[in-house]
């Protein structure tokens, strides 16, 4: 997403799980329709490839606006592009309940006796909290898994699905934990061509 204008961003994303992000939406869709739709359309939110799929990750690029700078948004007036923007196309906010969901499940899931039957609910948990962006438990979850090979291909779905979010250090966290050195050295590589200068850090 480009825009011609600058932004002097300080994201107020929301702390809690459940809370709506704050924010008037409408305040943002006047500010976004006055200064961003003369640099691009809004194709750019809801294509395949987009490159924002996580509020982090909506906070990133807006940050990037800033060398092409015409404006300075209060942090109010940016709040308001981001709410409007997360309510009219991207619905980040809506994946909290798919994450508290997820943590309930795996928090059951580890009292199944069965090896097997345990590896295969984890494995889905793994899945569902990688799509729903929480890099943390899926990382979690991928190592209660008793085989190294499950392991590994658990850490590789959440390095793609961190790439995919721009979540770089999430991604660079799972690979690090990988039992087979080639696999860790081959999504590493995959990591550092996907994400700018000084983005992979050693979390």
């Amino acid at each position: 997403m480009k825009c011609t204008l600058g932004l002097s961003v300080v994201i107020l994303l929301t702390a809690g799980a459940h809370a709506a992000l704050p924010g008037d939406s409408a305040a943002g869709k006047r500010l976004h329709d006055t200064n961003c739709t003369g640099c691009h359309g809004t194709g750019v939110y809801i294509r395949i490839n987009r490159l924002v799929r996580s509020l982090p990750a909506l906070k990133q690029q807006l940050q990037g606006c800033n060398h092409i700078a015409k404006k300075s948004f209060s942090p109010t007036e940016t709040q308001n592009i981001i709410k409007y923007l997360n309510d009219q196309y991207y619905h980040f906010d809506r994946a909290a309940g798919k994450q508290e969901r997820t943590r309930a499940q795996y928090d059951t899931a580890w009292k199944i006796h069965s090896d097997l039957e345990r590896n295969k609910r984890y494995a889905t948990l793994v899945g569902r909290a990688a799509q729903d962006h929480d890099f943390e438990l899926a990382i979690d979850i991928a190592s209660g898994l008793s085989s190294a090979a499950q392991r590994d291909s658990s850490y590789a779905r959440i390095v793609y699905q961190a790439i995919l979010a721009r979540d770089f250090p999430a991604a660079a966290k799972a690979a690090r934990k990988m039992s087979s050195a080639a696999l860790r050295d081959e999504q590493l590589e995959k990591i550092a061509g996907a994400c700018p200068p000084n983005t992979m850090t050693g979390r």
